[in-house]
């Protein structure tokens, strides 16, 4: 049986910050969520990792850890591809729109 998705998931802050997420951490926890998509609710946190597990049990995988997830299945959970997000990062770094956003954050912060 596939897997479908029963919830809706909030937008990602940012692509780099989903791809740095996604290769940086192995397990993702109530931190590295609320890093992947803002400041979230702990209810709609706690519905983020249930559709993980939800996941892992349907592909026969033991939930190891109540407290976390594993980033690939939860990125597969929540519909984020990451071979789509490297190549709109890669596209992003090279028309130089990620460093436009950092200069914007920059001067919003110190303004």
């Amino acid at each position: 049986m596939a897997y479908t998705l029963q919830m809706r998931v909030p937008a990602i802050v940012d692509v780099p910050t989903a791809v740095r997420v996604y290769w940086e951490y192995p397990e993702l926890g109530n931190a590295q969520i609320v890093e992947l998509f803002g400041s979230r609710s702990p209810n709609t946190i706690s519905r983020l990792k249930k559709a993980a597990w939800e996941l892992m049990r349907e592909e026969g995988a033991f939930v190891t850890n109540a407290a976390r997830v594993p980033t690939d299945t939860a990125f597969r959970a929540w519909g984020l591809d990451i071979e789509d997000l490297e190549k709109r990062e890669k596209r992003l770094r090279r028309y130089g729109m990620t460093e436009r956003k950092q200069n914007h954050e920059q001067t919003t912060d110190a303004g």
